[in-house]
């Protein structure tokens, strides 16, 4: 039901004709949206079906079917509806009660004018950028799927791991042009959402759309960082304290996954040693990510680091459900993955390289109650 602003309709139910007809004459002359009226909650069902309207202003005191029926109704075959109720003050907890059920808003009796046309305008502003929003999270949706598909099938079928290098100017120039606009998007989202919070109840509502734009952009600027990773040089080692920088990865993890508690147990001593910062970064970042992927977005990892010897070793364990037997000897496989569209199957691929590049290792394995269990050891140098 996604209309031009001048093509919105309006519906009103109430059983009273005269303010039936008063309020089509005001809302008609004040606005450039359509409207109709009827007097029967039965016969406002029976035009809805026939023909959606983006906004609905309901009595909830009316014979035969009452006002909070009728919305129930209204949302099943339109979900999108925007309802505003008209209450008396004998009906004044209904139409509280009523925004439970996702009206907008409601107004009492005797209607002033200036009040019903603010949150009209209100209600179906919220719903104008609400589905601007929805068509942001497709066009970025379908370019991420878009994508994946080709470098997928270009890769997979036609770039061994050894002529990946010379995708490497590709890979730039996809970048400079994605990722650029994406970030774009992003921000526009959260701007977005400062517009669209007219109330507190739209800002909840608007929330979920504007979450899965930085979402599904960051998922596309992970694929190209995988992707960079296979075709990217050794790492550029430099000295540096690896307790300091375990900590500022950890702290960026917690501020992007709330959801997911972060038990970190690092050395109290800094313990220097040599390591690409970028790389490394990417190489924890890919784990902590496909643990959260494996808990379903919230959980318990836990991430710690000790030192033995001449080495460092990491371990980062989950509360998910771990891996299959089937999966454990190709989960460093590019390419393979459990998660379908929603992965690009390179990230532990990616993660291992990395490690390896650092004369490290990685093994993965399921823990003895459950979960995966990533363990990591660097050389101290």
């Amino acid at each position: 039901m996604q209309l031009e602003p001048h093509k919105r309709r309006i519906l009103i139910v109430d059983d009273e004709a005269e303010l039936c007809h008063y309020l089509k004459l005001l809302i008609s002359r004040k606005t450039p949206y359509e409207v109709e009226s009827v007097t029967e909650p039965l016969k406002a069902l029976e035009l809805f079906k026939q023909t959606p309207f983006n906004l609905v202003i309901s009595d909830i005191t009316m014979p035969r079917m009452d006002g909070i029926t009728l919305v129930k109704a209204l949302q099943t075959i339109s979900p999108d509806v925007e309802v505003v109720m008209l209450t008396g003050a004998s009906s004044f907890q209904s139409a509280v009660d009523a925004l439970q059920f996702r009206a907008y808003d409601y107004i009492e009796k005797p209607v002033n004018s200036d009040r019903l046309l603010t949150v009209i305008g209100n209600a179906l502003a919220k719903q104008a950028l609400a589905e601007e929003l929805g068509k942001m999270v497709e066009k970025v949706a379908t370019l991420n799927k878009e994508l994946k598909r080709r470098v997928r099938d270009q890769l997979a079928t036609s770039l061994p791991m050894e002529r990946l290098a010379s995708a490497a100017v590709t890979l730039d120039a996809v970048e400079r042009a994605v990722v650029p606009h994406l970030e774009s998007l992003a921000r526009a989202a959260q701007t977005t959402l400062s517009a669209v919070a007219l109330r507190p109840q739209a800002a909840a509502e608007a929330l979920d759309v504007v979450n899965q734009i930085p979402v599904t952009t960051l998922k596309i600027k992970e694929l190209l960082q995988d992707l960079r990773a296979q075709t990217r040089r050794r790492p550029v080692l430099k000295r540096s304290d690896l307790v300091a920088f375990l900590r500022a990865r950890a702290e960026e993890f917690a501020s992007v996954f709330p959801l997911v508690k972060l038990q970190l147990k690092l050395p109290a001593a800094p313990v220097e040693t040599g390591f690409d910062g970028a790389q490394l970064g990417q190489a924890i970042a890919n784990l902590l990510e496909n643990a959260v992927e494996a808990m379903s977005g919230r959980g318990t990892i836990a991430f710690t680091a000790s030192t033995d010897g001449d080495h460092v070793a990491i371990v980062i364990v989950d509360d998910g459900p771990g891996f299959g037997p089937e999966m454990l000897p190709r989960l460093f496989i590019p390419f393979c993955t459990t998660k379908g569209e929603t992965s690009t199957g390179l990230g532990l691929a990616t993660a291992r390289r990395i490690i390896h590049d650092h004369k490290g290792s990685i093994q993965i394995a399921n823990g003895p109650a459950g979960g995966a269990v990533v363990t990591i050891h660097l050389p101290k140098r």
